[in-house]
């Protein structure tokens, strides 16, 4: 966890409707506040880094620290069948936006797909390069691709918390798709914190680096203001509750650290890789039951 100096910050307006009238709702761990818009009710952190401070965040050690390849790998499967399950069945042309270290990305080309990806972390693209020598990535943001192209889908996995300007982000994303085309996005889920309690919510115990907390109400303010609509909503990942998550993180480094003194953890990898190829393909996103992640899917009109 970084704490930030009091030079390092800087106070900013709402950056869904603009105004600067915001209430104070919660003060993580790390002393950065969080507010929400009393005119829209967008929840972000004011005041927050500077933007070009914000970058610094994302080094090797931060692309190390996230989910294995394994769990990638489930991750996509779901996701895709998600799409499946809202009439999206097949798409040519993608973007990734925040595509980490590629895994993603390498399961829709394997289906044909010609797909881009663009994360803002050097050192995954690094990686994803490495691994994926047949699909293109580049470093960077969705405000740095200059292309005439426009694409059938884009995707932007706990991509959105991230960003300095989301506005901008779902701007630029419209103006990519072609219409019809859609974006695909996952992100914490606010109304979670609202059905635990904000000091339960393990959204603003851990993931310092994010900046705005968003809701199904909020994306949709978003969608319409820049010519998309909502096609669907669904929540997964579990309760959101600090303890839950705590125990679960705490069980799981521990199981890490034991099978790499015995020299195991990359042989248990592999057989976990190979089993979930062969698994069937499921995910726990559902629309009855408010959890931690929020899925949403926006086509352009």
């Amino acid at each position: 966890m970084r704490k930030w100096l009091d030079t390092q910050l800087t106070e900013y307006s709402c950056n869904l409707c603009g105004l600067q009238s915001d209430r104070f709702i919660f003060e993580r761990i790390d002393g950065l506040r969080v507010v929400q818009c009393k005119e829209c009710g967008l929840v972000y952190l004011n005041p927050r880094p500077k933007d070009d401070l914000i970058p610094t965040q994302y080094d090797c050690n931060y692309i190390l620290s996230r989910s294995s390849i394994g769990d990638m790998l489930t991750a996509s499967k779901g996701r895709l069948l998600v799409l499946k399950e809202n009439g999206i069945s097949s798409f040519g042309k993608a973007l990734e936006v925040g595509c980490s270290t590629g895994e993603f990305c390498q399961y829709v080309h394997n289906r044909g797909v010609d797909v881009t990806g663009i994360d803002i972390s050097g050192s995954a693209i690094k990686i994803a390069r490495s691994r994926y020598k047949t699909i293109p990535f580049y470093v960077g943001t969705i405000d740095n691709i200059i292309s005439e192209e426009s694409y059938e889908a884009l995707f932007a996995f706990e991509v959105i918390e991230h960003v300095h300007d989301p506005d901008m982000f779902f701007k630029k994303a419209s103006d990519l798709l072609e219409k019809n085309g859609f974006l695909c996005i996952t992100t914490p889920s606010f109304e979670c914190a609202e059905f635990v309690g904000f000091d339960n919510w393990v959204g603003f115990s851990m993931s310092f680096e994010h900046l705005y907390f968003f809701s199904s109400t909020t994306i949709g303010k978003y969608a319409a203001k820049h010519g998309m609509q909502v096609v669907c909503t669904l929540y997964g990942g579990g309760k959101g509750l600090n303890s839950h998550m705590c125990n679960q993180y705490t069980i799981k480094e521990m199981s890490k650290y034991l099978l790499k003194s015995m020299h195991l953890l990359e042989s248990v990898r592999r057989i976990k890789r190979i089993m979930q190829l062969t698994l069937p393909i499921k995910h726990d996103y559902q629309s009855k039951e408010i959890r931690h992640n929020l899925l949403m899917i926006l086509q352009k009109q």
